[in-house]
């Protein structure tokens, strides 16, 4: 059995950001809003790319169901073959 090595954390990652700093800023803002609860994106901005995959998943599975119905079995073996 080997060892595990434990990685030490680069010497900048350890480091706290320097005080007023865009960084440093840019993460209490960001701890501020989860904190609120208001961090991320909404309904409104997901809600399209959910339809898109949802499309993505239901088209294919439609046509091979009206493939089924229209041609039988053999029909689903000649679309996966083409």
């Amino acid at each position: 059995m080997t060892k595990r090595r434990h990685l030490a954390m680069p010497v900048w990652w350890r480091r706290p950001p320097v005080p007023g700093s865009r960084r440093s800023q840019r993460q209490r803002a960001v701890s501020e809003l989860r904190a609120q609860g208001r961090y991320g994106p909404e309904l409104c901005d997901v809600l399209p790319g959910f339809v898109g995959l949802g499309l993505a998943v239901l088209a294919p599975v439609l046509l091979l169901v009206w493939l089924y119905r229209a041609l039988g079995v053999s029909g689903l073996c000649s679309a996966s073959s083409s």
